[in-house]
């Protein structure tokens, strides 16, 4: 079996494209990474970002989003216990909760700020967890924005984690142009 990280990349260059993929074949690859590897956070959080973007942006049978939704919702519990106090895990997880946070099992936004404040709590330093919880409460985040996007070695790690890490960064460049 090929390396997950090398297979995400992958699959992730056709994001975006709405071509017509057999995500079910797609799905079942992330379901064996995540049981061969279950404490591999970062898989954690490719596999949610995987599933969550297919539920939104891509093309797949209707009668498939039940099914989709429920993996995702069951992807997503048992993932949460097991890395609750990585600041990693919440920043990303937390960034993808203010997106159709139903398909998560949630009926509001409140996990996605509970998210990015304790990630700004775990690692207080961190300006990337501060610019996320800072424009998650509405406070101030354009200048913090900035900061991190001048900082090649925070570029460099987001780059690092494929897809979720090219959606913050999408969000950090499109934070800064926000007056």
């Amino acid at each position: 079996m090929m390396n997950w990280r090398d297979w995400f990349s992958e699959i992730e260059k056709d994001f975006g494209f709405h071509k017509p993929i057999s995500w079910t074949e797609k799905i079942s690859t992330v379901e064996e990474f995540l049981e061969r590897y279950p404490n591999d956070m970062q898989l954690h959080i490719r596999a949610l970002y995987f599933l969550h973007n297919i539920l939104v942006e891509e093309e797949y049978p209707i009668q498939s989003t039940e099914p989709m939704s429920c993996l995702l919702r069951k992807w997503f519990t048992e993932a949460n216990p097991k890395f609750a106090v990585s600041a990693e895990y919440l920043f990303f997880v937390g960034k993808r909760l203010f997106i159709a946070e139903w398909f998560f099992g949630l009926n509001d936004t409140t996990q996605a700020i509970v998210f990015q404040e304790k990630a700004h709590i775990l690692e207080p330093k961190r300006k990337l967890y501060k610019w996320a919880y800072y424009m998650a409460i509405g406070q101030e985040y354009q200048n913090l924005a900035k900061e991190i996007l001048n900082n090649t070695e925070e570029i460099k790690w987001l780059k690092e984690r494929g897809f979720p890490g090219e959606y913050v960064l999408e969000q950090l460049y499109t934070s800064t142009e926000i007056n």
